[in-house]
C-alpha cells in the first residue's frame, strides 16, 4: 500500500510540474500590450529594430528581450538587423508594423537568423 501512495504522489508531482510548464509556456505567448513593441534576439544573435519613420531611432536590447512603450499615430516601417557573435550586423529585411495594437519582433534561432513579426 505504501508503494502505491508513494507512486501516486510521484505521479501527482509529475502532473503538477507538467501543468506548471504548460502555464508558463502559455504565458510567454501572450500578446503585447497596445502601444508597446517587444523586441527579442536569440542566444546566438542580437537584434536591432530601426524605425525608419522616426529618423533612424533604433532598439537593440541589452538582454535577450525588451519591451518598449512607443506612441504612434499610424503604421510605420521598421528595418530588422541581426548580429551573430562578433560579426558585422546584417540587415535581414523590413516590415510595416502598427505599434498601436502591440507588436512583437523576434529573431529565429541559429547562426543565420531570420525574423518574424506578430
Amino acid at each position: 500500500m505504501r508503494t502505491f501512495i508513494a507512486n501516486t504522489k510521484s505521479v501527482a508531482a509529475t502532473i503538477s510540474a507538467v501543468a506548471a510548464g504548460i502555464v508558463l509556456s502559455a504565458g510567454t505567448a501572450q500578446a503585447v500590450t497596445p502601444g508597446n513593441i517587444e523586441v527579442c534576439g536569440t542566444d546566438q544573435a542580437r537584434i536591432t529594430v530601426k524605425f525608419l519613420d522616426r529618423g533612424g531611432y533604433s532598439l537593440t536590447p541589452a538582454a535577450k528581450c525588451h519591451v518598449q512603450a512607443l506612441s504612434s499615430k499610424k503604421p510605420e516601417q521598421i528595418e530588422v538587423s541581426a548580429q551573430v557573435g562578433g560579426r558585422k550586423p546584417k540587415v535581414l529585411g523590413s516590415a510595416v508594423v502598427d505599434i498601436r495594437t502591440g507588436v512583437k519582433v523576434y529573431l529565429t534561432s541559429g547562426t543565420n537568423p531570420g525574423f518574424f513579426v506578430k
